[in-house]
């Protein structure tokens, strides 16, 4: 440890007078220290440009809690230029909660001795880390939006003077950067309600009411909402949400494969197969593996039901050269049971789209 004293100096009459400020504290690292910084700092270039996992892996076996993001004072005191910066701090402690499986609320049938101090917001105790960067999402969201954040509204009506209303006006924030943050926090969305799901958390309910509210028209926020009527057998509830996000999106795989799969599940094969042809053409151009393989199974489904027992081996062999599923966050759950969980099954691509989105530029 050292110590160092800082002096000003004043100016009065032509001399000039120096005072000692209080000293100020430099702490010295440890060689440990030093050395866990370093392994933090290519850590971080491993998470941008390099194997990803490893290093959330690495991060999550660290004591130190994730990014948790800046709140709405820091948002407002941020360029746009920043907020690829920001977000990707975001997007890198939302991983590292999902894989310590702490992030979003705790699961109604965990034991009470594993709820950890939390917060409570939305519809119940969250993990806090997990609340504060869904705070900091959504009031940048507001931001972009030019849009007073709710929780600084003044809601007493009181006269004011127009400097005073122009200074509480949010500024305007260039086009380009708006499109990314509303990437970004609609594909947040979806990752995190996915993730609920896998994990049978209420959040994945808490989380689907959020992005409907923000995302009202988008194909994703509408297909998750048929998963979530689907899991409780409203199918009628269900067909209409698919349909609604097909029309939204007709180039949306996801929406398409399911609404194929539940026409086949109704015994209504006529109608599933355009729509699950639609589906693998979308996902082969698009290079959405799980999709793929999700239409031709069930399109070898139809076609052993027709007795087209060629064409169903085809497709079916087609499907098994994928080798989906050989992601860590798959582990231990069946092909039906990552299905099930919302748009789980496209979590390692959409990730990485999101990283791709935010990623700083620069060589490793």
């Amino acid at each position: 440890m050292c110590a160092a004293a800082l002096w000003t100096g004043v100016t009065v009459a032509g001399q000039t007078t120096t005072s000692v400020l209080r000293p100020v504290v430099v702490q010295e690292l440890t060689p440990e220290q030093i050395a866990a910084q370093r392994k933090s700092a290519q850590m971080s270039q491993e998470y941008w440009y390099g194997d990803a996992d490893a290093a959330i892996a690495y991060f999550a076996s660290q004591r130190t809690p994730g990014y948790t993001g800046d709140n709405s004072r820091v948002w407002n005191s941020l360029n746009p230029l920043e907020y690829p910066r920001a977000l990707g701090g975001l997007l890198l402690g939302t991983e590292i909660g999902m894989y310590r499986r702490t992030f979003g609320k705790y699961a109604s049938y965990a034991p009470i001795e594993t709820v950890k101090e939390g917060v409570v917001g939305l519809n119940g105790a969250f993990e806090l880390e997990s609340f504060t960067t869904y705070q900091s999402l959504d009031d940048l969201l507001h931001r972009v939006r030019n849009e007073v954040v709710p929780r600084e509204r003044d809601l007493l009506p009181r006269p004011r003077s127009d400097a005073a209303r122009a200074q509480s006006s949010p500024a305007q924030v260039p086009a380009a950067d708006r499109a990314r943050v509303e990437t970004f926090v609609r594909e947040w969305h979806v990752i995190t309600i996915s993730h609920c799901a896998r994990w049978q958390l209420n959040c994945a309910t808490t989380l689907l009411a959020s992005a409907r509210e923000r995302f009202p028209d988008s194909a994703d926020v509408l297909m998750l909402g048929a998963v979530a009527a689907e899991s409780q057998f409203e199918m009628t509830d269900a067909q209409a949400l698919l349909r609604m996000a097909v029309r939204a999106d007709p180039n949306h795989v996801a929406a398409q494969l399911r609404l194929g799969r539940l026409l086949l599940a109704q015994g209504r094969s006529t109608e599933a197969q355009p729509v699950l042809e639609r589906a693998l053409s979308l996902a082969r151009t698009a290079r959405h593996d799980a999709s793929r393989a999700l239409a031709l199974e069930s399109l070898a489904e139809i076609d052993r039901r027709a007795g087209r027992t060629t064409r169903a081996r085809e497709r079916a062999a087609e499907a098994a050269s994928l080798a989906l599923f050989a992601s860590p966050l798959f582990a231990g759950l069946s092909p039906a049971d990552i299905y099930r969980a919302g748009q789980f099954y496209e979590q390692p691509r959409r990730l990485a789209a999101l990283r791709d989105l935010v990623r700083p530029p620069g060589p490793r």
